[in-house]
């Protein structure tokens, strides 16, 4: 659609480009849901997989995701301590 505008005047209209992403972003959102992009697919599955998980799995799933967090929260931390050492102990050449 975008490149139609565009071979019809020549160059890119700011106004013709915003009017159509806008037309665009308006269509997507009152299509049905047959028309869904791959990822939006993927997350709709992945929120329906989560919705049919046991109290059990859930809070097991929200456990193992604070604890991965944690981690690598503790490694960016470590990181940037090693680099304040060597602000104090800089490398000789």
């Amino acid at each position: 659609m975008l490149r139609l505008a565009v071979a019809a005047t020549g160059y890119y209209n700011l106004e013709t480009v915003s009017n159509l992403k806008r037309e665009i972003l308006r269509k997507r959102h009152t299509s049905d849901v047959t028309n869904l992009i791959a990822t939006e697919l993927r997350r709709k599955r992945e929120r329906e997989r989560y919705a049919s998980l046991s109290t059990k799995q859930k809070q097991a799933r929200l456990q193992k995701n604070r604890e991965y967090k944690q981690r690598k929260k503790e490694a960016t931390t470590s990181l940037s301590e090693l680099e304040h050492v060597a602000d104090f102990f800089p490398l000789r050449d």
